[in-house]
């Protein structure tokens, strides 16, 4: 079922672990606000779900963490604006990343069972977005998570499997060139500008 249209104007930002995302998203509020409008970050379950869970153990997991995403985002449309650090579309690129070597025939069609349905879930959430931001890997040194120590290739192999996810299914978005945060700001709010998302530039 797709979601009721909401009033509300919905800003994704997606990237792998460490690339700053969250750190944009959360400075993207202040401006907004400066602005007069009901702006607010909102954090990303999947790592709330992992440090009240545990430790990423099995692809199945995505299926709540999916549920509670969406769960979040219907609730918020409350405010005005709201700025999400990850989305409800990016567990299906999760699943793929984590997806287990080596399985068995059976495994195999379990899983490709379970892809499928997440993918078709996510691919139904897009619409919601109004702005997508793609943060990619390797602008930024890999910034440290505390839940789970992340390498270089391992943040690159995500980047790459969110951004192929976006790609397949023909998903609207703006990647981010800058690497300062400076710049990012004013590159996004540029581009919410552009869309006409928001009323005005920031004053320099």
């Amino acid at each position: 079922m797709k979601p009721a249209k909401s009033t509300a104007c919905n800003i994704a930002l997606v990237g792998a672990v460490g690339t700053g995302k969250t750190t944009l998203a959360q400075n993207l509020v202040l401006p907004l606000k400066l602005m007069d409008l009901d702006a607010v970050f909102v954090p990303e379950p999947a790592r709330v779900f992992i440090r009240r869970s545990g430790p990423y153990q099995h692809y199945l997991e995505d299926f709540p963490i999916f549920l509670e995403t969406v769960q979040q985002e219907e609730e918020m449309q409350i405010h005005d604006f709201l700025i999400y650090d990850s989305a409800s579309f990016a567990p299906a690129a999760y699943m793929q990343y984590y997806k287990p070597k080596d399985l068995s025939i059976d495994e195999e069609r379990k899983w490709e069972y379970c892809y499928r349905l997440m993918h078709g879930l996510a691919r139904d959430r897009v619409s919601r977005f109004d702005q997508i931001f793609f943060v990619p890997s390797g602008r930024f040194p890999v910034q440290k998570d505390p839940n789970r120590p992340w390498t270089t290739e391992e943040s690159q192999r995500m980047s790459s499997v969110l951004q192929a996810f976006l790609d397949a299914n023909g998903v609207p978005y703006y990647e981010i060139q800058s690497a300062t945060l400076e710049d990012r700001l004013a590159e996004a709010l540029a581009v919410l500008h552009d869309q006409k998302l928001i009323p005005s530039l920031p004053q320099s």
